[in-house]
């Protein structure tokens, strides 16, 4: 099941993307200014009034007038931030800036949220300045906009320096996301089967990190005329839902009710899908929509509190119950914040307090994932010492007659096509007996190392037992087997040279798997082991001789 909402989750991402990237291009908007390029100093006194407009997309039209005596300095401009509003701009009379949706725009009929920059030219007096707003949608039409006059990289400096505290959480948030997927990811090799919490956690994290960074007036700032930007802050908040249930329900919390949460995954996703084909088919835009990822968020938030409660009475308080009891409360006192603010004040977008909530929420159960994790790796370390020393040999290093065994005999093993050579050690007896145990550990460990330098690179290498060594190769011919073997005893014979007080021999004999006469494996082993003995005897009689 879990694979199945992966490749779900990642479908719908990639559906959602190339909504916004085909977006990009085609979201056409309407827009004249003077085309100069500068100005700051904050904008106090102003007439503003308020009109009923039948023939405006909300009903109402907003005006704003204000006067300026003389306008001084290069390229002075009136910048001011909009959202969700089409914006008209008169000086002296004369419309010098608008900014609407294009007739025929294939996706939404908002301009999104625009920093508006209406040059002024230099040495005009007396000038008096008209701005009017038709806000798009009826529930939004209560914010107003800061008009600033002057120097517009100051302007720049002025909004990232008010926007700093929620840019730096958003940062946070998504660092600590990377960070808890990239150590999951790295550590997958020390853990034979991990659950993937601090993956879905980081996956959160970088979601409602991106969320906020991008439902951001700065970054309308650094990305000017991306007026389809407005849609990747809701796409991005739909899709932290999925990881953040898909981590709730790895942690047990309701663990009598896990398939309760797959259905909450599912609904999740297809919210998300049917909000973006409201927007796509120009039904609904996705910020007409958005109350139902805030009550989604809102369900979610206290569906997981209450879970936890109910664990804590069926099993007894835990170190996970016991931060969630503590963070879940957080994040649902942060979300409730931010969203009294914004429909009480008519759309207002803040968020800090969301943000805040959910980043206590990823560093609490995050660092007591971690641990989690960090226990599991230590059992895993110890497990692979365990299994290695379960499973090879401990004087030459090669895989021992267990790991054969457990290798042969599972199910996705399959004998065709493979070939078993097995191996003896001459005289290894009168080593031990002559020049004793220690250099006969070492005849035993250099053929070893020959053995795995022959056929190492082709099959796997095993110690059977005392002088008894065994290759298995798949999928090699016969032909390369039998070079192979050729090698091996020039090998030998370069090593005699050299150290002539042992003189090793390696008896061996191999054959191919045949299912008209082999059952298993075994058989072929068996087939192989009596021409090895044909060998070591031909081998024996050849010293004798000589």
């Amino acid at each position: 099941m879990k694979k199945y909402i992966s490749i779900g989750y990642l479908a719908i991402a990639i559906f959602f993307f190339l909504v916004v990237f085909s977006t990009w291009n085609k979201y056409n908007v309407y827009t004249t200014s003077r085309q100069y390029r500068h100005g700051y100093q904050r904008v106090k006194d102003y007439e503003y009034t308020r009109y009923d407009d039948p023939q405006a997309p909300a009903g109402i039209k907003e005006e704003y007038r204000f006067s300026v005596d003389k306008i001084t300095g290069t390229y002075r401009e009136l910048v001011f931030f909009t959202v969700h509003e089409n914006v008209y701009v008169y000086v002296n009379g004369q419309q010098v800036y608008y900014i609407c949706p294009a007739q025929g725009n294939k996706f939404g009929k908002t301009p999104g949220g625009v920093w508006n920059s209406v040059a002024l030219e230099d040495g005009e007096e007396n000038c008096e300045i008209r701005v009017l707003l038709y806000p798009v949608y009826k529930r939004l039409n209560a914010a107003k906009p800061t008009f600033y006059y002057g120097e517009k990289y100051a302007v720049v400096l002025h909004v990232l320096l008010q926007q700093f505290p929620t840019i730096l959480i958003s940062l946070i948030c998504m660092l600590l996301g990377i960070l808890f997927v990239v150590y999951e990811v790295y550590h997958q090799k020390d853990v034979q089967k991990l659950q993937g919490n601090l993956t879905m956690l980081g996956t959160f994290a970088i979601m409602i990190g991106l969320w906020k960074l991008t439902d951001n007036e700065a970054m309308y700032l650094l990305f000017p005329e991306q007026h389809a930007m407005y849609l990747i802050p809701c796409l991005l908040l739909h899709l932290g839902m999925v990881p953040f249930v898909l981590f709730v329900r790895e942690l047990n919390i309701g663990v009598r009710s896990r398939k309760f949460w797959i259905v909450c995954i599912f609904i999740a996703m297809g919210i998300a899908l049917l909000t973006t084909l409201l927007q796509i088919f120009r039904i609904y835009d996705l910020r007409e929509t958005l109350w139902a990822v805030h009550a989604e968020i809102v369900a979610l938030l206290i569906l997981t509190f209450g879970m936890a409660i109910y664990e804590v009475h069926q099993r007894g308080m835990t170190e996970k119950l016991r931060l969630h009891l503590i963070a879940v409360p957080i994040c649902t006192l942060g979300v409730i914040l931010d969203m009294l603010i914004y429909y009480v004040m008519g759309g207002i977008r803040v968020g800090f307090f969301a943000v805040l909530g959910f980043t206590a929420y990823v560093i609490l159960l995050g660092v007591d994932s971690a641990k989690g994790l960090t226990q599991l790796i230590d059992i895993g370390v110890q497990a692979k010492h365990f299994e290695q020393k379960a499973y090879h040999d401990q004087l030459t290093g090669l895989n021992n007659r267990m790991a054969y065994a457990d290798y042969t005999n599972r199910d996705e093993f399959s004998p065709q096509r493979c070939i078993i050579a097995v191996f003896d050690l001459n005289n290894l007896k009168k080593c031990n007996d002559v020049l004793g145990h220690e250099k006969g550990d070492l005849y035993i460990k250099e053929c070893a190392e020959i053995i795995k330098e022959t056929f190492g690179d082709i099959g796997q290498c095993y110690r059977m037992g005392g002088d008894e060594f065994c290759v298995l190769m798949e999928q090699v011919s016969l032909e390369v087997c039998h070079k192979r073997m050729k090698q091996m005893e020039e090998l030998v014979i370069q090593r005699n040279r050299k150290n002539p007080e042992i003189k090793m021999g390696i008896a061996y004999g191999y054959d191919v798997f045949d299912n008209r006469i082999d059952h298993n494996i075994n058989d072929t082993a068996r087939r192989a082991d009596k021409k090895m003995y044909d060998r070591k005897f031909k081998m024996k009689q050849e010293e004798s001789n000589t």
